[in-house]
């Protein structure tokens, strides 16, 4: 008897206006994931944006501070390996091994330690940190593709001399052809990309609500 009236209870029993809470914990989160969408999808462009014009301003400064980071951590291996931090200095000599022969005869040496890479190595990125220092400081005429290869023949025939065997090169010539090398490119790459590069005007911020 008594599950005839539950049943019955149960059968008129009116449906209700609420959705179980595990229903509505989904849709909860179904509407904040779709808020995420709609945040990101608004901010994106302002962000995409902000980070262009940082790197359109101040792109040879981002350059010249990881050729920086790249000179002093292949000065620091000699330098801990003079202090007695082998261990380290095994994993910086290892790290710039990657890129570099690290041949000792072709090598600047530190406290009687090679530097963690050769001669020309050396001589190319910072004559290049220069440079970029230098032309950062005041806007030049970029030089000509004939140029810039005339100051690029001394190194591939340097090169190419001693990969023959033909004649040994010194440190002195690494250094001197490394150093043209990098006029080449500085002066003939740097110029041209702080001439060509074309961020947004203000208009098209102010559109996008960028300020």
């Amino acid at each position: 008897m008594d599950r005839c009236i539950e049943k019955a209870r149960k059968k008129n029993q009116q449906p209700s206006l609420y959705p179980p809470k595990s229903e509505r914990l989904n849709r909860i989160t179904h509407r904040d994931e779709n808020r995420l969408g709609l945040f990101l999808a608004r901010n994106a462009e302002k962000l995409g944006l902000r980070v262009y014009l940082f790197v359109s301003k101040y792109w040879l400064g981002i350059i010249s501070f990881h050729l920086f980071l790249f000179i002093l951590g292949s000065i620091s291996a000699p330098c801990l390996s003079y202090l007695g931090e082998e261990e380290i200095s095994k994993y910086i000599y290892g790290f710039y091994g990657i890129s570099c022969h690290q041949i000792s005869s072709r090598s600047f040496f530190i406290f009687n330690h090679k530097i963690a890479i050769c001669a020309r190595c050396f001589s190319f990125y910072a004559s290049m940190l220069i440079f970029g220092l230098l032309l950062s400081l005041k806007n030049v005429r970029p030089l000509n593709r004939k140029t810039a290869l005339f100051l690029a023949l001394p190194i591939i025939a340097d090169v190419l001399l001693q990969t023959l065997g033909i004649k040994e090169s010194t440190n002195l010539l690494r250094v001197t052809t490394a150093l043209l090398l990098s006029l080449s490119i500085s002066f003939y790459i740097y110029p041209r990309i702080h001439l060509n590069r074309q961020p947004y005007g203000h208009t098209h911020l102010d559109q996008t609500g960028l300020r």
